[in-house]
């Protein structure tokens, strides 16, 4: 009996890896040359750490990207281009986004860029089309490490296992 309530509690914890894990994300972020040098904002994201790879490079879709400048909210929705959280053996390196052509109402610019021209790089270009840079860096947002919590669990499962075979 105690071997099918371990066999189902590590169905369980398996079946609750496999759903999607939306991972909050944070950047400060600062224009610091052109027209808006000097504007700092917070920009808030969020990616499925499902689909992050612990080896080699991972290119995870965004969930969402917000932020605002100079009143003006830019939403995911509002992307033109890229969209994307980029990973380097399970470690967040970069998150590329532009916004250009179809912009929010009163758009303070024509274009501003995430992580383009590299990790960390924005590029703006203001209403009378002077370009400008800045950048960013990552915010922690105080979640653990989801693979480190689902390891801790499975071990745990199996200790757990190992200690009941021991009583029979």
């Amino acid at each position: 009996m105690k071997t099918i309530i371990l066999a189902a509690v590590v169905l369980a914890v398996s079946s609750n890896a496999m759903a999607t894990r939306i991972v909050p994300g944070g950047l400060n972020a600062s224009l610091d040359t052109g027209s808006l040098a000097g504007t700092h904002f917070p920009v808030s994201f969020s990616y499925d750490a499902d689909q992050v790879s612990l080896i080699g490079n991972s290119f995870v879709g965004l969930n969402s990207f917000n932020f605002t400048i100079l009143n003006v909210l830019f939403t995911q929705n509002d992307i033109f281009q890229g969209g994307q959280a980029i990973f380097r053996n399970g470690v967040l390196n970069n998150v590329i986004a532009s916004f250009q052509v179809h912009l929010p109402p009163q758009s303070p610019v024509e274009n501003i860029t995430f992580g383009f021209g590299g990790p960390g790089i924005i590029g703006y270009t203001n209403l009378n089309g002077q370009f400008g840079l800045g950048s960013f860096t990552f915010v922690s947002t105080g979640v653990p490490e989801l693979i480190s919590a689902y390891s801790l669990g499975l071990g745990l499962i199996t200790l757990f296992g190992l200690r009941v075979r021991r009583r029979k």
